[in-house]
Order: structure tokens, then sequence, then C-alpha cells
């Protein structure tokens, strides 16, 4: 295993600044995954990292040595791209004990060490096969256990399932959970898929425009979004956003007022928080409730059913759009007037830059 700090990393690609004065320390055995949307530079970070990007400014340090001026052969790492890049004349054992091949280990503790990953990988039987003769899920197995036998000190992967169907990605995301277990090693993943970061990291790093707006376990990035941004992106579906004002506030939270003469206590607070103030209040879906006695009025547009749960959309009085998680067996139809009672404790208030007010008595996750 092996702990990296990334020390004010800048990147530029021309006028273009793409990663803005980065700092993250992670260490040794850690599952840290980068989110974000396109464009957000996690890709570059990751390559930054690992030596296939130069570094403008700032240092890389993997276990406390400076990494800039050293080759990515070098660095001790193995990276998974989101392209297997298996050579298709090889078969499954020369692909993954190519590396080893190239550093001069002889071919019988070559084809033991690609045995021994193979078992883990649930490959054993497929050594002699070529990729043309795989599915997708086995020829990214391959790609792991190509980087596996290197016995890296921190592993890199770049969007690695991107490429396979939904149900090839649960099972393989099942299958990185099971081999982080087994070889207890430090690992960086990229992706853009929220689902990806919230079912397999210790922390989640979520990044926009080049810079991390938050980090934190997926719990607590899911429950307390430091901003807007990270409220928006995290949680599918997103988290529900009402234009609202203060109406009151003191230290045990504020008072919110919202369309259609609507008023509620969220138990939050900050220094900006003052009286007429414009906010947004956030709710996630399984907050917002249908209930007769609820003082969000609206009337509903579909119901899309997903098996345990079902996804209620309505347009609130005022003309804020709304989504509510229900269960499968409730019965609401289009066009119907509806009442939602919310969850005071799952409710959020952001400022007008879009900043979170703090929950009262709790502590957040790390916001820059």
């Amino acid at each position: 295993m092996g702990s990296l700090s990334l020390r004010n990393l800048c990147k530029h690609y021309g006028a273009t600044e793409v990663i803005r004065e980065l700092s993250l320390d992670v260490g040794d055995g850690e599952f840290v995954v980068f989110v974000g949307p396109s464009g957000c530079g996690k890709s570059t970070l990751i390559r930054m990292i690992a030596g296939l990007e130069e570094i403008d400014a700032g240092e890389v340090l993997i276990d406390g040595e400076r990494m800039n001026e050293v080759a990515p052969a070098d660095r001790g790492l193995a990276m998974v791209f989101q392209s297997y890049a298996l050579y298709p004349h090889m078969t499954v054992r020369d692909n993954m004990s190519f590396a080893l091949r190239l550093a001069g280990v002889s071919r019988g503790e070559r084809n033991r060490k690609a045995a021994e990953v193979a078992r883990l990988l649930h490959l054993e039987d497929y050594l002699d096969h070529k990729p043309g003769q795989l599915s997708g899920g086995q020829r990214q197995r391959v790609a792991i256990g190509r980087a596996i036998v290197r016995k890296p000190k921190i592993f890199l992967f770049d969007e690695p399932l991107s490429n396979l169907d939904a149900a090839l990605r649960g099972q393989m995301r099942t299958e990185l959970a099971r081999l982080r277990e087994a070889i207890d090693a430090t690992m960086i993943y990229v992706t853009h898929d929220q689902v990806e970061a919230m079912t397999m990291a210790d922390r989640i790093v979520v990044l926009r425009a080049g810079r991390i707006e938050q980090v934190g376990t997926p719990l607590e990035v899911y429950r307390h979004p430091v901003n807007l941004f990270v409220a928006g992106f995290i949680g599918s579906p997103p988290m529900n956003l009402l234009p609202g004002r203060i109406e009151k506030c003191d230290q045990t939270g504020v008072h919110v007022s919202l369309p259609g003469n609507v008023t509620t206590f969220v138990a939050a607070t900050s220094d900006a928080a003052q009286v007429h103030h414009e906010v947004t209040l956030g709710i996630r879906p399984e907050g917002l409730r249908p209930n007769p006695a609820g003082m969000l009025r609206g009337i509903t547009h579909r119901v899309e059913r997903l098996g345990a749960v079902s996804l209620l959309h309505a347009e609130l009085d005022g003309g804020a759009r709304v989504i509510a998680q229900i269960g499968a067996i409730e019965e609401v139809v289009p066009r119907q007037r509806i009442n939602f009672a919310m969850d005071p404790a799952q409710c959020h208030v952001f400022d007008g830059d879009g900043q979170a007010l703090v929950p009262v008595g709790s502590q957040s996750s790390e916001a820059p």
C-alpha cells in the first residue's frame, strides 16, 4: 500500500486552467473516488498523479517522496483505463504477465503470478483464451489483473466501467469491492457516475472546474452537501431545490418562507443568515411525502414505477417542480391535486452564494 499527497497542483492548457491549486491527502489502504461532471478535470488529475500529464505547479508525493520528476514506470503505480488496451494476439496469461516479462521475470514466475491473479478474478478457466473470446466484463478483469500482478503501491482507475452495460457495471462494482478487500490496496478511482462513487468509496472527492468542492464519506456528502452544486450533483434523483426567504433566524435555526404561503423551520444557521435574505431550501425526494395535511400543495405530473419504490413528479403552487419518493403500491394518478409534507430533519438551506447553512450541533464533511 501507499499514501498519496497532492500539494497545490495546477495544470493549464494554453490559457485554460484545468486544475486549480488542488490539495488532497489519501491514506494507506483508502478507496477514494474522484467524481464530477464532464470537463471538471478528474481524468487530467489522475493522469498527473500517474505521470502521464506534466505538472505546471505543485507537488505529487507518494509515501512522502516527491514524484514530479519521476518517470511513470518508476512511481510504483498501476493504472486501469476506460479502454481495456489488451494485446489481441496474446492470451489472457500473457496479457496479465506482460509487464513482468518486460521486467525480466522468468517465465515460470510470470505464469505462477498470472495464475494466482486469475484465481482472484475468477479467470482461471480463461488463461489460454485471447481477448476476442471474452466478454466485456472478462476483458476488464484481465486489464485489472494486469495491474495487480505488478503489486503497485497505488491503483489508479480512470472510468474503467464506462464501456460496460448496466448489468455488467453493477457486477463489476461488486467485483472491485471484493478485490479491494482481498488485496488491501490503496485505490483512486475516477468516474462521472455517482452510483459508482456512492457504492464503492471510503471517501468521495467532488470536483468542479478543476477545484475540490467537497471531500467526505458517501453518506456525509449525501446528507450534508456543503453547497448547491454538491446538493444538485450527488443523489439520483437529485435534491429538490425551492426558492425561499428567511423570515426569522437565531442560534437554533432559521424560519424559511416558501412559495404558496408556506413557512418551515430548519435547524441550521451561519453568520451569513439574515432576515429577508433570499435562500434556497433543499430536500431529498425521500424527505417529501404525500400527506393530505402537508403544507406544500401542487399537482401531479407522472409516476415512475421502479419496483420497490416509485418516483412522483409534481409541480407545486408557485411553479417549482419536485420529485418525491413514494411506496411502490401508492396509487397516484397524473393531474390530481396533492399535498406534501416535508421532514424538517432532511431539509437544507443554502444562502445567496450557494453555501449551505450548517446544521445546528453537527459537523459536516470537509470543504476547501
